[in-house]
């Protein structure tokens, strides 16, 4: 009979062992809602980096036309071949681009031809507003 009762003790919950169960229990739901909170942390961290995270606009060339050609053979042979044509661009950016030059090299069959660069240090040749698309670029005064 006395071991039945001692084993019937033991198993009865006493006062210390509620608290120490709250105890844990309080940590464990604590330290839950950090990790949530790092979890939520780095999420939020990783969406805001994706959406202000420079990308370079899509260029597109379109409406070429040739407008004269010349031909001199003196002192080494060349052709100057005169274009207009409009470079369109895609500004996916979640905000405004300047630019301040252009640089563009022209290929033909894998040879390049040359290059038409337009800059300006002084003020932006064009303003790319946020999520833009098909903005003209003026190539005035165009160098080749």
């Amino acid at each position: 009979l006395s071991t039945k009762r001692s084993d019937s003790l033991a198993m009865m919950p006493n006062k210390k062992n509620k608290k120490t169960t709250l105890c844990l229990v309080i940590a464990l739901i604590l330290t839950c809602l950090c990790l949530l909170c790092v979890v939520i942390l780095f999420v939020g961290l990783g969406i805001t980096t994706f959406l202000l995270w420079p990308r370079i606009p899509n260029a597109e060339i379109v409406n070429v036309e040739q407008q004269q050609f010349t031909l001199q053979v003196v002192p080494t042979p060349q052709i100057n071949l005169y274009f207009t044509f409009d470079v369109l661009l895609n500004n996916s950016n979640y905000f405004d681009i300047n630019i301040n030059d252009v640089d563009l090299h022209l290929y033909y069959q894998g040879a390049r031809l040359g290059n038409i660069t337009q800059q300006n240090d002084t003020y932006a040749i064009t303003n790319l507003p946020k999520r833009t698309e098909n903005l003209t670029i003026p190539m005035e005064g165009i160098v080749i």
